[in-house]
């Protein structure tokens, strides 16, 4: 028989709206492939408006197959997602932005330009996707490298890069597969809030 090691959730308390609305209600949410293979045992899990919720556990856990069911990337086998008291991604219309493992930039290209990305595939204006492209790097302390090409630099700035593409677009619901070390500082988180954004998190143990 298939096990799943346990999954747990922190939440941080810096960044907790009071009173706030429930964003995304996980209700007994499994998946579990046609050959088995448990990737993530029953789960409920409430996040509310403006939190920001971290995933931890032991690889195999299901942290990354929740963050994908979250974001519409695959279904559960059982259980179901309630995003914004709406029971469908389709009547919900929840703008989202999801982080990979992996940073994923065009290396040929600054940082501008690859934070900018949605922006300039949804047609938004230059100067005001600039703008944007501006305020996303401040709020992960990449306001200076701008015009610098992914190489320059470091490993974990990459991600924060990759990060302030998923904030440009000023999503409702951030999710980020894997802890990027670029986000453990408060400032940022507090950025989230600010926004109202929703940011959930996973981390391996």
């Amino acid at each position: 028989m298939n096990t799943v090691p346990n999954l747990t959730v922190m939440r941080d308390v810096r960044v907790a709206t009071p009173h706030a609305e429930p964003a995304i209600k996980v209700l007994s949410a499994e998946k579990i492939y046609s050959n088995g293979t448990g990737a993530l045992l029953p789960v409920n899990l409430t996040i509310h408006q403006g939190e920001f919720v971290t995933l931890l556990g032991p690889s195999g856990c299901g942290k990354s197959t929740l963050l994908k069911t979250v974001a519409g990337l695959t279904e559960p086998s059982d259980g179901k997602l309630v995003l914004w008291r709406r029971e469908s991604r389709e009547s919900a219309q929840v703008p989202l932005s999801f982080v990979f493992q992996e940073a994923t930039l065009m290396p040929w290209s600054t940082v501008q330009n690859n934070v900018r990305l949605p922006l300039d595939l949804a047609g938004v204006p230059r100067a005001e996707a600039n703008t944007h492209v501006a305020e996303a790097l401040e709020l992960v302390g990449l306001g200076k490298f701008a015009g610098v090409l992914p190489r320059e630099l470091s490993g974990g700035m990459q991600m924060r890069v990759s990060i302030a593409r998923g904030l440009v677009t000023r999503p409702k619901l951030l999710l980020m597969d894997d802890d990027p070390l670029a986000l453990r500082r408060p400032s940022p988180r507090a950025g989230l809030a600010q926004q109202g954004a929703t940011a959930s998190l996973s981390s391996p143990v």
